[in-house]
């Protein structure tokens, strides 16, 4: 301390105070560093998992890509997910794990290797964890990040929102925006099938959600702030979630807007209880009067987290298996066919009858069922 000076075989060298470090001192503590976390990185994230001894899934470390451990499956991933989860699927069966930087991930494929995952409970496949890098878009407090208590009330009113019963009421809408939408397709032509799905979802969506006046005045507003969130969602958010990325700050700056847009409807709406602001059947009406269980009210950034959560789960369900029915059907002629004929049985003798719950559900069983299986 203070610049004492200490020796080594007949030279000097000073520490403390006004030390001087010379160029090969830095590049000694640089790798000095490097080997230190790359010895913690081969303890802590490649080694096998001992819990399960042999029954625990095999660990991909190599790849065809580049014979650097690690990096290598992190450059196949980056250039085809799809690929390289086919490729270990075939080296190494349903089940496996793949490091990625500080996370492991594993892979379950096929609905035998999926089984498990959908029926653990919280406790033995927690998913708390896994979605930590949603906090961003959904907001704090919200589904994963929220108590145990909260997040089962805001499940409740989530569910009491997709009964049955309001899913009935939503078909006319959905149809209404449907047959609205397919009149800017025009007689013939080209079009991206799943772009075209996912904005179609959006409109329903919206409609059905949010209600009529976030429909027929922000829509166009809340889409593109929604385009920010799903762009905001990349690979490197998985890993590091509040990265200074271009695309995490433009995120970001969406929610806060979103917030402050709903905060206004909600305003509204309660400001004004006699004006029809909607038909009282959308979820936003239903989250704007959730009460947790010990009796505080849900805030208005909660709700828009809700809506967004809520956004999340149904745009891309619904949009992915569209896209796939629509895809299998047309790839099939005589199916194809069929599912035509099926709905001139219902429609022919009356061309202009409203589409209902029913009809999908019950009279359009090969419909139905495509849908289903798809």
């Amino acid at each position: 301390q203070g610049g004492m000076p200490i020796g080594f075989g007949g030279g000097a060298r000073v520490f403390g105070a006004g030390a001087g470090i010379g160029p090969s001192d830095h590049l000694l503590l640089g790798l000095a560093a490097i080997a230190i976390l790359s010895l913690f990185y081969g303890i802590f994230v490649l080694r096998p998992r001992t819990k399960g001894g042999k029954q625990g899934p095999p660990v991909v470390t190599s790849s065809p890509v580049s014979s650097l451990p690690i990096v290598g499956t992190i450059i196949e991933f980056g250039k085809s997910p799809v690929k390289m989860v086919q490729r270990c699927y075939e080296d190494y069966g349903p089940v496996f794990t793949v490091p990625f930087l500080h996370k492991r991930l594993t892979f379950l494929i096929g609905p035998e290797a999926q089984e498990p995952f959908f029926k653990a409970s919280d406790e033995v496949l927690s998913q708390n964890e896994v979605y930590g890098f949603m906090k961003p878009v959904f907001g704090p407090g919200i589904v994963y990040d929220a108590s145990k208590r909260n997040r089962q009330t805001q499940f409740q009113s989530m569910a009491h929102g997709l009964r049955t019963s309001r899913l009935k009421g939503y078909t006319a809408k959905i149809e209404m925006e449907t047959r609205q939408y397919l009149k800017t397709w025009g007689e013939s032509g080209e079009l991206d099938l799943f772009h075209a799905l996912s904005e179609l979802t959006i409109l329903t969506s919206s409609r059905c959600l949010h209600g009529d006046d976030v429909r027929e005045n922000i829509f166009k507003e809340v889409s593109e702030l929604y385009h920010d969130l799903d762009q905001g969602l990349t690979p490197l958010t998985v890993f590091f979630p509040n990265a200074p990325t271009k695309a995490h700050q433009k995120r970001n700056a969406a929610r806060q807007k979103m917030v402050e847009l709903f905060s206004k409807v909600i305003k509204n709406r309660r400001d004004n209880p006699d004006v029809k602001h909607s038909d009282g059947t959308d979820i936003l009406s239903i989250f704007m009067d959730v009460k947790y269980k010990d009796g505080s009210p849900i805030t208005d950034e909660q709700v828009t987290g809700l809506l967004i959560a809520l956004l999340f789960a149904g745009q891309h369900t619904s949009c992915i298996t569209s896209t796939w029915t629509s895809l299998f059907i047309l790839n099939n002629p005589e199916i194809t066919k069929r599912i035509v004929e099926e709905q001139k049985n219902i429609f022919d003798s009356q061309p202009d009858a409203s589409v209902d719950y029913k009809m999908v559900n019950e009279d359009m069983p090969l419909l139905h069922n495509s849908m289903k299986e798809a």
